[in-house]
């Protein structure tokens, strides 16, 4: 289910990280790839509703391509698909992975924190899409455990994935920190689950408390967390 990076003896006594990706750590390639996927099947649902079921549909399994992926979703939302639409989907999603960028501040975050904490990666991805963009900024081995969605079989928005991530990591909710741009699939689920959380708002316009700007300030918010 998780892709182990290292062999720290050390690192089972420190105090974990739990990361998200888009947003937090790197910047999605194209302009909201779950709005476009909408846009382009058409579903007449509220997106609260499509948001969960297309999630759960494209990135709990490990598929063989993306474009069986996306036949899935159609099947999902009962929607007859096109040879068309399957091609605009799947090149818009590996557009997304092919041009996605890191925040400055992410690498050297990451190694500051790596000395005194056990840094952990969590994402609803398919299997291959965020393990590209850590292989291109060879960010990979700077985590010790990295969890998807597609290998854990469900979305972080559900409560049964943190509780896999904190049983397989074989640690207690109060040695644990998630840390994410997302109200809604990383702040709540993790207080939902009395899982530490800071809020990474790098545009500064959204009230919680602990949040963040900058990884740079990161580490201080979670001394004070």
């Amino acid at each position: 289910m998780a892709e182990n990076n290292t062999n720290n003896s050390n690192s089972s006594s420190k105090p974990i990280i739990l990361f998200d990706f888009w947003g937090t750590l790197a910047q999605q390639g194209v302009y909201s790839p779950v709005k476009q996927i909408k846009a382009i099947i058409k579903p007449n649902i509220p997106f609260k509703e499509y948001i969960k079921r297309m999630q759960n549909s494209l990135l709990t399994k490990n598929f063989e391509s993306m474009r069986e992926a996306f036949e899935e979703v159609y099947e999902e939302f009962n929607i007859d698909s096109t040879p068309k639409k399957l091609d605009d989907l799947v090149g818009m999603w590996n557009k997304n992975w092919l041009l996605a960028t890191l925040f400055d501040d992410t690498k050297k975050a990451l190694e500051e924190l790596k000395q005194t904490h056990k840094i952990v990666l969590i994402a609803n991805s398919d299997k291959a899409s965020i393990n590209n963009v850590l292989n291109k900024f060879e960010l990979t081995n700077l985590f010790d455990e990295i969890f998807l969605s597609c290998n854990l079989g469900v979305i972080k928005s559900d409560p049964e994935f943190l509780e896999k991530v904190v049983e397989l990591l074989g640690t207690t909710k109060e040695n644990v920190t998630v840390v994410g741009d997302s109200m809604q699939s990383d702040i709540y689920p993790a207080k939902d689950q009395q899982i530490k959380a800071v809020l990474v708002d790098r545009k500064g316009n959204r009230e919680f408390t602990p949040k963040v700007t900058t990884l740079k300030n990161l580490k201080i918010a979670l001394e004070d967390n």
